[in-house]
Formats: C-alpha cells, sequence, structure tokens
C-alpha cells in the first residue's frame, strides 16, 4: 500500500498496486473492481484485503475518469447509486 505524504494527516487513504490479490486471468491483480467482470468472490476477496490492509470497515471506491470533474464523498453509498451512477 502506498500512500500520499500529503494525506497522511486525518484522511485514511492507500493507493495499492495490482500485487496481492486473489484475481486471475485477465484480471491477476488485487483487482477491487465490482463493475470489471472478474468473479464477484474474487473482487469480495480483494476488497476485504484492502480493508484490512487500511484498518477500515468499508472503501469508497469510484469508476475512473480522465476529466476535470471531482467528487466530494460525504456519506455512504451503493454499487449503482451516488453521484455517477
Amino acid at each position: 500500500m502506498l500512500l500520499a505524504d500529503n494525506l497522511k494527516d486525518g484522511i485514511a487513504h492507500g493507493f495499492f498496486t495490482r500485487q496481492g490479490g486473489v484475481s486471475t486471468g485477465i484480471f491477476t491483480s488485487l483487482n477491487c473492481g465490482p463493475g470489471s467482470g472478474d468473479e464477484r468472490a474474487h473482487v469480495v476477496e480483494n476488497r476485504r484485503r484492502v480493508f484490512s490492509a487500511l484498518g477500515a470497515q468499508s472503501i469508497v471506491s469510484l469508476y475512473q475518469v480522465h476529466s476535470p470533474k471531482a467528487v466530494t464523498v460525504t456519506e455512504e453509498w451503493m454499487i449503482g447509486q451516488g453521484p455517477h451512477a
């Protein structure tokens, strides 16, 4: 897990590499994307590993879009809900 120096104070975060996951085939990695087409059980286990590394109960992940828009997370939302559902 990589941490950003400017976020270390007060913001739980982590940037994860492809290593350490259970996904196989074209998804061989620590794939945490529920919309990726990977096996659900693999994504669930990979996310559990991320939760554990962060010491968190849940995480927020977004579908990455290269644009100037920013999303501010103010509350938990389920997949298919939220500002970019």
